[in-house]
């Protein structure tokens, strides 16, 4: 089958990783553990966020305190189940 451009979602590297050294890319779905609360990676007024309902922090002073889980585009009722 072929791919249209327009099917594909392209995922911006942060230039960040998390706290076990693994690339952070803007859509992933970030578990910080000190609130113990989940995040999703955004790109806002030129700078990476991590951001849920009550939040938008910077992503670059919190990126060592969270763990990957998944992204926005195979896991999106990850941030769904944990913000309600």
């Amino acid at each position: 089958r072929r791919v249209s451009f327009d099917d594909v979602e392209l995922m911006q590297y942060t230039g960040l990783k998390d706290m076990r050294e693994k690339e952070i890319y803007e859509g992933d779905i970030l578990f910080e553990i000190l609130g113990e609360e989940y995040f999703k990676v955004i790109f806002e007024n030129g700078s990476y966020r991590a951001e849920n309902e009550e939040y938008s922090l910077d992503l670059s002073e919190y990126a060592h305190l969270c763990e990957i889980v998944g992204n926005i585009y195979q896991n999106p009722k990850l941030l769904e189940e944990n913000n309600n």
